[in-house]
């Protein structure tokens, strides 16, 4: 288990707590770990049988086919997702599309925003489980979401997904949010798109308020060996020909300079904590104020349900969210 002894200035590291009940824990944990290591090789295999197909056509239709699969197998958290939006305003970008664009609420607040960055290895859509995630960090912060679904890879690989992060912020901006008011928050693979269009923003002298971000995968190289295949294969596909190293992509070897304040919350026995790690050192050695929130367990994005570890890293998140407001970075 990677150790917190993160004596550096401007961290502020906290050990939490588990408050979910042990047995529920372990049903948590087993229903994630389960999946993965019984279907996991599947999973990678037919990743990579789509990616030698030689037909570009036939190819399309192959990932059109495996997304479908995967969309009808998340459709059971549309009970979720729906009592987690009840009683709040969800817009949609099309009246006759899948994708949610908007969450708002009563009494939500007018100053500050959120912009939403989903994950899902660079290569899956929203799932309803992280929208009805989403919706509970706006209703606890307070706050509208807008949510950034971005174009998923191999269609679209590295660096569309980044352009169309920075295209939402800058849709924000143009729309009268000043970008000291907006928010990112993402999870997972969402975390090193929304670091890499950040990083973009921040050169062209926009001054974001904050980042939160939940179990970040900031990597993604391939040749890294302390990530799943699954991940690993994902990773190859969002990146295509771009080099895996390249500041502008990969934003581990982006510069920290002038970043806004970062809220890290995750779990230490997950495999990516090594991300939140390397995160918390490169930024606090910029002069980023950071805050990691580390719980012991093994769980990537524990905020994906709604027990009491979740509930407690919301209301934290809620509380770093109300924190980043009138904050101004440092050049």
């Amino acid at each position: 288990m990677a150790a917190l002894a993160l004596d550096l200035p401007g961290v502020e590291v906290t050990a939490m707590p588990r408050a979910t009940p042990r047995a529920r824990r372990a049903l948590l944990d087993l229903g994630v770990a389960l999946p993965w290591r019984l279907g996991g090789w599947l999973v990678a295999t037919e990743l990579a049988r789509a990616a030698a197909i030689a037909d570009p056509a036939e190819q399309r239709e192959r990932y059109r086919t495996l997304r479908e699969r995967y969309v009808a197998l998340e459709a059971k958290h549309i009970a979720t997702l729906n009592v987690a939006t009840g009683g709040l305003s969800v817009e949609r970008p099309l009246a006759n599309g899948p994708a949610m664009s908007w969450i708002d609420g009563p009494g939500f607040r007018r100053d500050m925003v959120l912009l939403y960055v989903p994950g899902g290895s660079f290569v899956v859509p929203r799932s309803p489980h992280f929208t009805a995630m989403i919706a509970r960090i706006a209703r606890e912060a307070g706050a509208k979401v807008m949510i950034g679904d971005y174009r998923l890879a191999p269609e679209f690989p590295a660096p569309a997904a980044i352009g169309d992060v920075e295209t939402a912020a800058e849709l924000l901006i143009a729309r009268g949010h000043a970008a000291e008011n907006i928010v990112l928050v993402a999870e997972s693979a969402g975390c090193g798109i929304a670091l890499a269009a950040t990083q973009r923003l921040v050169a062209r002298g926009h001054r974001l308020a904050g980042l939160a971000f939940l179990s970040p995968w900031i990597d993604p190289d391939p040749a890294r060996r302390d990530v799943h295949p699954v991940a690993r294969q994902c990773a190859r596909l969002y990146l295509g020909s771009a080099d895996p190293r390249a500041p502008s992509i990969n934003p581990a070897y982006g510069t920290m300079r002038g970043l806004p304040p970062i809220a890290i919350h995750a779990n230490r026995r997950d495999p990516m904590f090594a991300d939140a790690d390397m995160l918390v050192r490169r930024a606090a050695a910029a002069g980023v104020p950071v805050e990691l929130r580390a719980w012991p367990g093994r769980m990537h994005v524990l905020e994906r349900h709604d027990d009491p570890d979740a509930r407690r890293s919301v209301a934290e998140l809620a509380a770093f969210i109300a924190r980043c407001q009138p904050y101004r970075t440092v050049a």
